[in-house]
């Protein structure tokens, strides 16, 4: 059986996207980046759009959902980023340097409260949010706050990584 070979994202495929979409498996030239080539060498469009099938029915047969009061479906990509090691080490540090910002935030938050009274957060803010706990200002400061992270990453046009939100 003849392999279906995977193609650049397209016009058609990014339409809506505009220059936010960032083809990671292919350069401008249409050809495969880097160690995207043996992967690509290996893989047959067909059967990786059935991976994909699959892994959607799936996550949705677990109850895999995205968001709280309005839960769509979580789009996980059978194929995975291919990171360099020099890549992955620069992403780890920002990444790292993150969560330790995101601990440091919630430090004082349920501790000083700096941040409210410089006046960069209102108290109603804090007050409103969702996951505030106000019992929690009280409790013992753990050494770590957040045990679990899930900054949104995505890669711009320019090849760069940004984090949208955690």
């Amino acid at each position: 059986m003849e392999k279906t070979a995977l193609k650049p994202i397209t016009e058609s495929h990014a339409q809506g996207f505009g220059e936010i979409a960032f083809d990671e498996g292919f350069g401008s030239d249409s050809k495969p980046r880097g160690a995207y080539a043996a992967l690509f060498d290996r893989l047959d469009a067909v059967a990786l759009s059935d991976a994909a099938a699959w892994l959607g029915a799936e996550l949705e047969r677990r109850g895999v959902v995205f968001g709280g009061s309005d839960p769509h479906p979580f789009a996980v990509d059978p194929v995975p980023r291919i990171l360099g090691s020099e890549e992955w080490e620069r992403l780890e540090r920002g990444l790292v340097q993150r969560v330790r910002a995101l601990n440091a935030f919630l430090d004082d938050v349920y501790g000083a409260r700096r941040i409210v009274a410089a006046g960069i957060v209102p108290e109603r803010t804090l007050a409103g949010a969702d996951w505030y706990e106000p019992a929690m200002a009280s409790a013992a400061a753990p050494t770590v706050r957040a045990h679990v992270a899930g900054p949104d990453l995505v890669r711009c046009p320019d090849g760069e990584f940004r984090v949208l939100e955690d």
